[in-house]
C-alpha cells in the first residue's frame, strides 16, 4: 500500500505494519532482510499502531473492531467489535492489560490474552480521545477534548489511586 500512518512494530523476528490507500491491510514481513511477506490480511489500522507482545499481535481497526493474531503465521485468535465509530489512538499494554481509547471517549480495558477476548472494563470519559494513553509509574495519562476547531478545549487527565491524603500545606 502507499499510505501507512501507524508505527511499524517488531516482535523480535518479524516487522508488522498496517495501513491503506489504495489497498487496505496488515502485513507481516520477515525481519531477516529477505523482504519476504509472511502473511497479510485486509484489516486496516491506519493511524493507530499495532501492538506485538509475547508472540501475538493486538490491533484495533479504524472501525472499532479489536483483533488478536499469532505473529508468526497471522492466524486470528479472536476478534470483537468494541464500539461503533472511529479510533485514532494506539493500544497500550500495561502488565497483562490492553488499554484502548475510542474517539467517542471510552477507554476499554482488555486482558492481553490470545486465548479469548476478555473485556475487563469500559470507562467513558465524557470527552473525545484521539491521542494514545500513556502509563507512567502508577498513573494513566489521557488527553481528552471537547468541541471542534477553534472552540476545542483539551485537557490532560491523570488516572490512578490516591495513596496519601494531601494537607493544605502540600
Amino acid at each position: 500500500t502507499e499510505a501507512i500512518c501507524g508505527t511499524c512494530v517488531w516482535d523480535g523476528r518479524r516487522v508488522l505494519v498496517s495501513g491503506g490507500n489504495p489497498d487496505n491491510g496488515t502485513w507481516c514481513v520477515s525481519g531477516d532482510g529477505s523482504q519476504k511477506v509472511l502473511w497479510q490480511n485486509r484489516v486496516m489500522c491506519y493511524e493507530q499502531s499495532l501492538l506485538a507482545a509475547k508472540g501475538f499481535v493486538y490491533a484495533i481497526a479504524d472501525n472499532g473492531v479489536a483483533y488478536c493474531w499469532r505473529s508468526h503465521d497471522g492466524v486470528e485468535m479472536w476478534t470483537k467489535r468494541l464500539f461503533g465509530g472511529s479510533v485514532s489512538a494506539s493500544p497500550l499494554l500495561v502488565g497483562n492489560r490492553l488499554y484502548i481509547a475510542s474517539e467517542a471517549g471510552t477507554i476499554y480495558v482488555i486482558a492481553a490474552s490470545p486465548d479469548r477476548f476478555d473485556l475487563l472494563a469500559e470507562n467513558p470519559s465524557g470527552e473525545s480521545i484521539f491521542a494514545s494513553p500513556v502509563a507512567v509509574d502508577d498513573r494513566l495519562y489521557v488527553r481528552t477534548g471537547i468541541g471542534k476547531g477553534e472552540d476545542r478545549q483539551e485537557s490532560l487527565v491523570s488516572i490512578g489511586r490516591v495513596t496519601a491524603q494531601r494537607t493544605a500545606n502540600d
